[in-house]
Order: C-alpha cells, then sequence, then structure tokens
C-alpha cells in the first residue's frame, strides 16, 4: 500500500506538471472574421499595394526598408510564428521604384515572440510639394498564454537621411496583431509616401476563443 501511495503522489505532481504545460503552450492564430486595418501614416495615395501573411499562424515581425537616390522604393517584410519559436519567414515585398545611383537599406526587427502592433512613418516634403517616406517606427507586442497581448515598452525604429517629420501613429485595434502591410506611393520619382497595417485579433486553436 505504501508503495502504491507513492506512485498516486507521483502521478498527481506528474499531472499537475502537465496540465500547467498544456495551458502554457495554448496556440493562437488569426481570427479571419477580425479583419481590420490601422489607418494611414504618412501622407496616403492613389497608388497601393498590400502585401500580407499567406499562413493564419503567422504576425509581422520586421521590415527592411531599401533607399534608392533619396527615395524608399523597396520593402521586404518578414514574420514571426504565433505558435512560438525563433526565426524570421519571409512574407512577401513591394518595389515601386528602380535605383539610378545610389542604394542602402536598413532593417528593424521586434524580436523572436514579439509582433508588431502599430506603424509611424517619417517623412520630407519636397519643394514640388511631394512627400518621401524617410523613417519608419513601429511598436510591438508579445502574445500571453491567455491570448492577451504584452505591449513592448520601447518601440523598434529606422530612419533614413532627410528624416523631418513624424506623422501621426496608427494602431491595430486592441487585442489585434499586423498581420500585413499596405505602402502609399504617387509614383516611382518620390517612391513611398504612407504604410498601412493590415490587422488581425487572435483566437485559440484549443478553443476558438479570440484574446482580449
Amino acid at each position: 500500500m505504501f508503495f502504491d501511495m507513492k506512485l498516486c503522489v507521483k502521478c498527481g505532481v506528474h499531472a499537475a506538471v502537465l496540465a500547467t504545460a498544456l495551458v502554457a503552450s495554448a496556440a493562437y492564430v488569426q481570427d479571419p472574421a477580425a479583419e481590420t486595418f490601422s489607418g494611414v501614416s504618412g501622407k496616403a495615395a492613389e497608388n497601393q499595394k498590400l502585401v500580407a501573411t499567406e499562413h493564419d499562424h503567422q504576425a509581422l515581425r520586421s521590415l527592411k526598408v531599401f533607399d534608392y537616390d533619396a527615395r524608399a522604393c523597396v520593402v521586404e517584410v518578414g514574420a514571426g510564428s504565433l505558435a512560438g519559436g525563433k526565426g524570421i519567414s519571409s512574407v512577401g515585398r513591394v518595389k515601386v521604384c528602380e535605383p539610378s545611383s545610389a542604394e542602402a537599406w536598413q532593417t528593424l526587427d521586434v524580436g523572436d515572440g514579439r509582433f508588431i502592433t502599430s506603424v509611424q512613418v517619417c517623412t520630407q516634403t519636397q519643394a514640388s510639394g511631394t512627400v518621401r517616406l524617410r523613417g519608419v517606427r513601429v511598436q510591438s507586442a508579445s502574445v500571453r498564454a491567455d491570448g492577451a497581448l504584452k505591449p513592448s515598452q520601447a518601440a523598434t525604429e529606422i530612419q533614413l537621411a532627410g528624416c523631418k517629420e513624424w506623422n501621426p501613429r496608427r494602431a491595430c485595434p486592441k487585442g489585434a496583431v499586423a498581420t500585413g502591410l499596405r505602402v502609399n506611393y504617387e509614383g516611382a520619382a518620390d517612391g513611398f509616401s504612407a504604410l498601412e497595417l493590415r490587422c488581425h485579433r487572435l483566437k485559440s486553436t484549443d478553443t476558438g476563443d479570440a484574446g482580449t
């Protein structure tokens, strides 16, 4: 009997540990019924292109902006997995102009386990009145075990030469993360003029309930 009691206690401990592990490993994906857009930071334009995740377990984590002759012409978008783990998966790229002489690039990455939740761009107005994107600042959050978002305290940003004015920040709704990026541009002569996030709230793969 004493031997059986020891086994029972030991099994109880293992069961408690297992239950805790299951709670901690709850996975979340995009809720297709809760797609929204953040609104535009920068100068909205008629020309727009969207690059977005193809898989519901991904959310945006990184942006790489290519600067051609003082024009932000290309952005490459990277995603992290909402299921956890390290590494960046390529979402895609948008290209609106070509370099003629100078080429440079900068990358922002909010880090493993974090996802972009807001965007803010820096712009420069040309003598002609056109607007060029010259910087990007994002805020991010991690996903807690209960599906709620834990915001990061610090912003992550890149600045290109000629950054003059930070435009108003545009954020995903509460409880939502960025799953796509839409660029605005007037034409190749000036490159990007604004950015906007596609956003999704999250739902649990275990219960189907949306995160809060």
